[in-house]
């Protein structure tokens, strides 16, 4: 049984997932500040933003995920940073055949559970959009 680990993060009511081996490292940023890696600006994709969410609280904490391709390195303006987690590679389910141009697999496609629909986020495409898919299971364990 092959397992991914998972870093989570939530946004109000969404919570999110990207696979840990995608993700740099993490910065404390606020809603509007620029960021910078290695001397140069990164840019972000604010997720309340592309959810078209309302701001988050005043003084709330913000961060950034830095999320690594190859050569390439781009930004996710998150809130709450939660847990690391494993989950089973089989427990992701196949995705609906609608969505013809994302390639699911557990390593490009992060799974963002909602109370009601479920989000998939290309995470090798972003900045990019988030795409509607209907509720999908995702059973979880907690990291040892």
């Amino acid at each position: 049984m092959s397992e991914i680990r998972l870093v989570y993060f939530r946004m109000d009511a969404i919570e999110a997932a990207l696979p840990a081996s995608q993700v740099e490292s993490v910065i404390d940023a606020g809603s509007s500040c620029p960021v910078t890696v290695g001397g140069r600006p990164l840019h972000v994709t604010d997720v309340r933003q592309v959810f078209r969410m309302p701001p988050g609280t005043a003084g709330a904490s913000r961060r950034v995920l830095v999320v690594r391709r190859g050569e390439r390195r781009f930004g996710l303006r998150v809130d709450d940073l939660g847990e690391l987690r494993t989950a089973d590679t089989v427990d992701f389910r196949p995705l609906p055949a609608v969505i013809e141009r994302l390639r699911p697999t557990p390593a490009l496609v992060a799974i963002l559970c909602t109370p009601d629909p479920v989000f998939v986020l290309d995470a090798w495409r972003l900045p990019g959009a988030l795409t509607s898919i209907g509720r999908v299971g995702l059973p979880v364990k907690d990291a040892p």
